[in-house]
């Protein structure tokens, strides 16, 4: 397997306790030719001061401190300054698989993909992650493109793909308050491009009460989700079965996500 630099992106913004955890999960990878590129998207707190003491701890590591831009333009920032064939997108409060890296480009060179996502596990607040050794030879890689028509399939943080790719659909949607990856997806799939995702738990994907879906904008995100949604039924060609789910989904999202997640 060819070696190529792996640009792995974050955009963070008061990132609390979690983001030290996060950084942490990509210097740990077994896979160790990548650069980290951060931008902090206005924090008022600490968080600045933490990630610019990075860069002196690891070379790799890329700080770009703004005064608030908004996430998908910071996104999109950050992916203006990788130096890899690939990206990957870490957010700030998750965690990457120490072997996520290894086997992702193990995956995407064997199969010849230009894209793809893993499985999750999902946490809660400090839950401790305990991750199990993955045999690249025991994954499986399946096209999950049609499932956007009921949902987004893809955790966000287990993305890697060609930067030329995501380049070539234009990025992120910069006007879009939320459901910003669900959007690119879509658009990766208009142009014909296969949604992959492999059977691996190579992320972990933490709930937490900091985030501001949970504090401040549920309903708006919410409401987008619904909106973006709609346009991928469009888009792709969904019948009535995919609207009548994603009116069901609306409701669904109204529910409390800590019942939601005690149900999982």
């Amino acid at each position: 397997m060819s070696k190529p630099l792996v640009s792995v992106y974050m955009s963070v913004r008061n990132g609390g306790p979690y983001l030290g955890h996060a950084v942490n999960s990509v210097r740990n990878q077994t896979y160790q030719n990548w650069e980290l590129i951060i931008v902090d998207d206005g924090s008022t707190d600490d968080t600045l001061n933490y990630l610019l003491t990075l860069p002196e701890l690891d070379n790799r590591i890329l700080v770009l401190p703004t005064t608030g831009m908004g996430r998908g333009r910071a996104l999109n920032h950050a992916i203006s300054h990788a130096k890899g064939s690939y990206i990957a997108n870490l957010d700030a409060d998750d965690l990457s698989h120490p072997q996520r890296l290894e086997v992702q480009l193990a995956l995407m060179q064997q199969h010849e993909l230009p894209f793809l996502c893993s499985a999750p596990q999902y946490i809660r607040d400090d839950e401790a992650v305990y991750w199990q050794p993955v045999d690249v030879r025991s994954c499986e890689v399946v096209d999950c493109s049609h499932r956007l028509l009921r949902r987004n399939p893809v955790n966000h943080s287990s993305v890697i793909m060609e930067r030329t790719l995501c380049q070539a659909v234009g990025g992120y949607d910069e006007r879009l308050m939320s459901q910003l990856d669900y959007d690119l997806w879509y658009r990766i799939c208009l142009a014909e491009y296969p949604i992959t995702r492999s059977s691996s738990v190579l992320v972990a994907k933490r709930f937490h009460a900091r985030q501001s879906f949970e504090r401040h904008r549920r309903l708006r995100y919410i409401w987008n989700s619904y909106l973006v949604q709609r346009r991928v039924i469009a888009g792709l060609g969904g019948g009535w079965s995919d609207r009548a789910y994603m009116v069901l989904r609306l409701c669904i999202g109204l529910v409390p996500p800590s019942i939601r997640l005690s149900r999982r």
